[in-house]
């Protein structure tokens, strides 16, 4: 099955200037649009969550609009959590070292259960 990640808008993020909920520190400024996913401005991320112990290796920084995409399957559920992780490893590829990119994506994989399964 291919799935298109082509990013046809640029990511726009803005800082919040309430506190965050939930670590959400960031809202889109403008759509952002990948493949057929259209996330919405206003939409809230955290972009990459990242333990505090990992933080000398991975910056938020890292693959954010991967992140988005990503926040944004996790938050709508518009695909199987599998195949929104699987995107995320994808939209990474060149962005980031592939060293880089296996250990995030091993990270999510054993942690993204939690945040799924999450209630708003």
């Amino acid at each position: 099955m291919e799935i298109d990640l082509t990013q046809k808008t640029d990511l726009v993020l803005r800082r919040r200037r309430e506190a965050p909920k939930k670590g959400c520190q960031f809202i889109l400024g403008d759509i952002f649009v990948v493949g057929n996913w259209t996330v919405p401005v206003g939409f809230q991320t955290d972009l990459v969550s990242v333990p505090a112990i990992a933080r000398m290796f991975v910056s938020k920084l890292d693959g954010v609009e991967a992140s988005c995409i990503h926040d944004w399957h996790y938050s709508t559920k518009t695909v199987r959590r599998k195949t929104a992780d699987r995107i995320f490893l994808e939209m990474l590829k060149g962005v980031v070292p592939e060293y880089k990119r296996w250990a995030m994506y091993a990270a999510l994989r054993a942690g993204g259960w939690y945040a799924w399964n999450a209630k708003e």
